[in-house]
């Protein structure tokens, strides 16, 4: 197997996936390395049958997949077009265990600012949600010493959801998150492991009795 670049051949060569233009897909080494590393058997599973689970919900979704996002890294992200409407939508599957079920709450709370979700299916981890053209990066811009200008577009995104915000939903709080670290348990060195999660309850315990709650989209 090539470690650099992961050809995902398709069970049945001949046929094309839901209309995909293409027969095979091309998974980065770093997002396969990530769900071996942390899913284990499960993750290797989960890989192997992603193109049968587009192929079911292309078949729901009534959609076309068409190709493999760019840089994945913890996700399955793909392009897809609707075959009535010709309308561009992005998949997005998670292994199990994955937060995409509060993701896509969260993200249904609002009427802008997010990009809309148009199918969500929670036994198969997936949703499919409006494609929004991505403008020019915040990281690019603190990389440039610029780290004023960011952090104002942040908090003002901040107020713009705040506004926009059409329904509220029990979500859980950003200390609760530290749990997640275990699943990097025997995967990084346990002292920096220890030291994040100790670094973690610091800052976040001072804030467990407010009701704010984390935003589960980067912003």
């Amino acid at each position: 197997m090539n470690e650099r670049v992961f050809h995902f051949i398709l069970r049945k060569k001949k046929k094309k996936l839901s209309g995909s233009k293409v027969n095979s897909m091309q998974l980065n080494s770093a997002f396969i390395s990530n769900i071996r590393d942390i899913y284990g058997e499960k993750g290797n599973s989960w890989i192997h049958d992603l193109p049968s689970q587009l192929k079911l919900l292309s078949t729901k979704w009534n959609i076309d997949f068409l190709e493999v996002m760019p840089n994945l890294s913890y996700n399955f992200v793909g392009l897809t077009k609707n075959k009535s409407t010709d309308e561009l939508a992005i998949i997005k599957i998670a292994p199990v265990n994955n937060n995409i079920s509060i993701e896509a709450k969260w993200l249904q709370c609002f009427t802008k600012g997010v990009p809309k979700v148009y199918w969500y299916d929670e036994e198969q981890n997936a949703l499919l949600m409006e494609r929004l053209m991505p403008g020019n990066s915040l990281k690019a811009l603190v990389r440039s010493c610029n780290d004023d200008l960011p952090t104002r577009i942040i908090c003002q995104t901040i107020r713009d959801l705040q506004t926009h915000q059409q329904k509220q939903v029990k979500l859980p709080h950003l200390y609760e998150l530290v749990k997640t670290l275990s699943l990097l348990k025997g995967h990084l060195d346990s002292k920096i492991l220890s030291k994040a999660e100790s670094w973690f309850r610091d800052l976040t315990n001072d804030f467990a009795s407010i009701s704010t709650q984390i935003l589960y989209k980067k912003i």
